[in-house]
């Protein structure tokens, strides 16, 4: 019931495991059990419904967010459109960055995660099921247009990702064993170091040295180092919204600084802020 405040997926994995301890039931002939099984069902959909009232509704009924995800929404039917869902795909997997063999990597994993699935089922149907029900239940939410599958909106089944693949490599290891230990160790050892290689090192050079990215706060330090008393800071419309949040941790925030308005499309805004400047002594500009 806390799961669902707090994390809009749950909702689908909740959902599979209602619907999979409910069949479990009938299928054993507890039916005594099925009543505390509803009872928690209609606590979970109560819970929703009230998420959905209070926040949700207002989301699913926004046309801007409907539009930009328009894509996003799984298409049908899937043999139309393979190139969405290999893009889906891919995108759970760890990650493989930009070479040549990036389709045989892909196509590796897919075998890899195949064999894993087909080991829950030898092991435990139920488990099985448990893993493969919130990729079922996101998968019909979004052919609904409810749910996109596409960047963060995803990362909730990246988990269920990682333990297929970790139940494939078990299985292939049990498998090779029985033949012989040392090349199941070979085997599986190689095949691990493929599936981590990338990640790790990419993890390990994103901690020593950070992706910066547009990162405005080393400008506004170098600004607030240099700057002298009567000169003017310009700010462009593309940096307003992270000077306006920083300028008052670096001292910007004076009047001497001109905010672009943000409302005027193209360079002509820009332009005319430009000449309005004419006769100023010095000036900074943050693009």
């Amino acid at each position: 019931v806390l799961a669902i405040w707090v994390s809009h997926p749950s909702a689908f994995i909740l959902a599979g495991i209602g619907l999979i301890l409910l069949v479990e039931k009938i299928l054993k002939k507890a039916y005594f059990q099925i009543p505390w099984i509803l009872g928690i069902g209609m606590m979970w959909g109560i819970t929703f419904l009230t998420t959905y009232a209070l926040s949700l509704r207002y989301l699913v009924a926004n046309k801007k967010l409907n539009d930009y995800w328009q894509g996003h929404f799984m298409p049908l039917p899937p043999w139309d459109h393979l190139a969405w869902y290999k893009s889906v795909f891919t995108s759970l997997l760890p990650d493989i960055g930009p070479n040549s063999n990036q389709a045989s990597l892909v196509a590796g994993y897919f075998v890899l995660i195949l064999i894993g699935v087909v080991s829950l089922f030898l092991r435990s149907r139920k488990i099985a099921f448990l893993m493969i029900s919130p990729f079922l239940m996101a998968s019909i939410a979004s052919a609904m247009q409810r749910y996109p599958l596409s960047g963060r909106f995803i990362h909730f089944l990246v988990p269920f990702v990682v333990l297929l693949l970790a139940e494939g490599l078990g299985r292939i290891y049990s498998s090779c064993a029985s033949f012989n230990r040392k090349a199941a160790l070979i085997v599986y050892g190689f095949l691990a170091l493929i599936i981590l290689w990338r990640p790790v090192t990419s993890a390990s050079h994103n901690a020593l040295t950070p992706p910066m990215g547009e990162d405005i706060k080393p400008v506004l330090a170098y600004i607030q180092e240099h700057m002298q008393e009567k000169d003017i800071i310009y700010v462009h419309k593309g940096s307003v919204v992270p000077f306006i949040y920083y300028a008052s941790s670096y001292g910007l925030n004076t009047d001497n600084t001109i905010i672009a308005d943000v409302s005027n499309k193209g360079t002509k805004g820009f332009i005319s802020d430009v000449k309005n400047l004419k006769g100023k002594n010095r000036i900074w500009f943050i693009f």
